[in-house]
């Protein structure tokens, strides 16, 4: 099961028109956990009232409700999005080619690019190299022995992919996003 936590900060779920509260994904999570499902948590990082603290929030929240999974996005204008929608006239198609989830060059918070690719990589690694991660691996292949390979098989293909796509990226050249709007409202997707 995946949830949308989007962020452990119901100010920023509001921003992004999440129709939930951190109670909410909290009880979701609780009831998994009480059932012994299995669950991920989905992040987006880099809305413009995202903070250090927020941040630590949100991390905080998914170390408390020990997810198998957890991604950490960076708030990025896809196509077919509502934010790439009202951007859309404001966007090149260069720019737009360059876009992906992990990395912006486009950011629309207090933090720059260079500044996203860093906290992305310290959730990442603040989680999956945690104690409380490796003690939800642990259980979980004891819980589920007919399991255990397809944990071990999934967690070396999302290593494999963590590596290459945040420990080993290049950052290109930032874009120049001075006529994009600060602080559009998006609905997540």
């Amino acid at each position: 099961m995946r949830f949308g936590l989007e962020s452990a900060n119901d100010e920023i779920l509001k921003y992004l028109q999440k129709d939930l509260t951190v109670e909410g994904i909290r009880r979701g999570c609780t009831i998994c956990n009480e059932e012994g499902m299995n669950f991920s948590l989905q992040c987006i990082l880099g809305t413009p009232m995202e903070t250090e603290e927020t941040i630590a929030n949100t991390m905080r929240f998914i170390k408390e409700m020990r997810p198998l999974y957890v991604s950490f996005n960076v708030l990025t204008p896809l196509p077919g999005s509502q934010l790439f929608n009202q951007l859309k006239d404001k966007l090149d198609l260069d720019m737009v080619r360059s876009f992906d989830i992990l990395h912006t060059n486009f950011p629309f918070g207090k933090f720059s690019g260079a500044e996203l690719d860093g906290i992305v990589r310290r959730c990442y690694l603040g989680y999956y190299f945690s104690l409380t991660f490796l003690l939800k691996i642990i259980k979980s292949a004891i819980a589920q022995p007919h399991m255990a390979f397809g944990i071990a098989k999934t967690m070396v293909r999302q290593a494999n992919y963590l590596i290459r796509s945040i420990v080993f990226h290049r950052r290109a050249a930032t874009a120049d996003v001075s006529h994009l709007p600060s602080s559009p409202v998006v609905k997540s997707s």
